[in-house]
């Protein structure tokens, strides 16, 4: 059971360290409308609020946020990164 625990800890710990991580990379606009949905498999998911900025959010960002994830967190643990319609996950602080 202590080794499950630890496991999931370490989970949170990654995403936390991302979430914070990708708040420093993006927007107010990304920040008012995304989430951090989960990380699994290496797969970042977002969330954004709003049906019609899928397509641009995933346009804009991205690259961006694959690239600077590589460089801030190391190991990166994201290798793709899909954008999804929905209002879960981890609203990301904003500075």
């Amino acid at each position: 059971m202590r080794k499950l625990c630890t496991g999931l800890e370490s989970r949170v710990q990654v995403v936390d360290r991302v979430a914070a991580a990708l708040a420093t990379l993006v927007d107010a606009e990304f920040l008012a409308h995304c989430r951090v949905a989960g990380l699994v498999h290496g797969t970042l998911t977002i969330s954004v609020d709003e049906p019609g900025l899928l397509w641009g959010m995933r346009r804009r960002w991205a690259l961006n946020i694959r690239d600077g994830l590589a460089r801030l967190c190391r190991p990166n643990p994201v290798t793709r990164i899909v954008f999804v319609p929905g209002c879960d996950g981890i609203l990301l602080a904003i500075d």
